[in-house]
């Protein structure tokens, strides 16, 4: 009777303190939203924000809320602004912070402070520095676009064991320095960066890199060896960059399935292209590729192979590495214009197909 009892008290108390918990929370919660709605009411009122999800040219100032009623996007885009609202940086459940054509050429250190935001985007503002910036452990992705950014910033997290995607497109910074290999990053673009012209060996150490890309970065004269460590790359984009040859790393990348090689001086695909066992999407347009190595054959799950606006001689053209074999994926082939994916059919119907482009 005794334990009885006593266990009837336990399950009591529990579901006591369950409730208490979740009115605290509930009361939390309530409070929170209260203060979010004030903040909303003065960017209404002090600032013109407006509450719409549809973008136009005469809303500067737009927000949009979640169905829970808390702020999850804010957007800026006015040529007359110089500096974020400070009230802005107390809406701790905002995921996206939007900055765009306003004259801004500082980011805000108050950033940091914003718990639960996702993704920041800073695009065409002044800003030439940021330096050691800390972000929040929350953010995914970070866009510093068209900016005049010369010296590459430097992020952490305080937990730095959390990846995000850097994306540092039509900036002017210099160079990739040595302290890339302490930032987490998952994918990296510098993009059209016509001052960029040093890449720090030190990339290779970033063990979480899936996507790399660069295009139109025409001071760059070389890409370091130990970019061949990259094991977890993905995607490596490398066109418009001057290249007469396929940088010798690239045949390490285990991993790499997409390889963009187009718009570029290459006369030569090596055999050891064939090394690329995952590879699904090679694009290889406007180069100077007159033949294919046999070793093409070797690329298994091979999905698409571009090699539009190359003076490909035939007679030279491996036919028999576009034949379906049981198990391959079916390789889709284009050739300057034409779309030859008629090509995968069984092996004689695809021989008289060549025959008859040679003739």
């Amino acid at each position: 009777m005794i334990k009885t009892i006593t266990n009837r008290h336990t399950i009591y108390l529990i579901i006591l303190l369950m409730s208490m918990l979740l009115s605290c929370s509930f009361n939390k919660s309530s409070d929170e939203l209260k203060k979010e709605q004030q903040i909303i009411s003065i960017l209404e009122k002090k600032y013109g924000f407006t509450n719409t999800d549809i973008e136009t040219l005469d809303r500067r100032y737009r927000y949009s809320i979640n169905p829970d009623g808390f702020v999850k996007i804010l957007s800026i885009k006015d040529k007359n602004c110089s500096q974020i609202p400070p009230e802005i940086f107390q809406l701790k459940r905002l995921k996206l912070l939007d900055v765009r054509n306003t004259t801004i050429s500082q980011l805000p250190q108050a950033i940091s402070t914003m718990e639960g935001l996702e993704e920041i985007s800073f695009i065409n503002n002044p800003i030439e520095m940021i330096g050691k910036f800390k972000i929040p452990n929350s953010v995914n992705d970070i866009w510093i676009r068209r900016t005049p950014l010369k010296e590459f910033p430097h992020f952490y997290k305080e937990d730095n064991s959390i990846p995000y995607e850097l994306m540092l497109n039509e900036t002017l910074i210099e160079e990739i320095p040595d302290y890339i290999n302490e930032m987490n990053i998952t994918q990296l673009n510098v993009m059209n960066c016509p001052n960029l012209q040093y890449i720090s060996p030190k990339l290779g150490e970033c063990q979480s890199l899936e996507v790399l890309e660069f295009k139109r970065n025409y001071k760059i004269k070389e890409f370091p060896k130990e970019l061949d460590n990259l094991k977890r790359l993905k995607r490596l984009t490398l066109p418009n960059t001057g290249l007469t040859t396929i940088p010798d790393f690239v045949y390490e990348l285990d991993s790499l399935k997409s390889l963009h090689l187009y718009e570029n001086s290459i006369s030569e695909i090596p055999p050891q292209i064939g090394q690329l066992k995952n590879l699904n999407r090679l694009l290889l347009s406007i180069n100077d590729i007159s033949s294919l190595p046999k070793e093409i054959g070797d690329l298994k799950q091979l999905e698409l192979l571009d090699l539009r606006g190359n003076p490909l001689k035939w007679k030279a053209l491996p036919a028999e590495a576009f034949w379906p074999r049981e198990g391959d994926k079916q390789t889709r082939l284009l050739i300057d214009t034409d779309d030859y994916s008629k090509f995968i059919v069984p092996e004689d119907q695809v021989r008289q197909a060549f025959d008859l482009i040679d003739r």
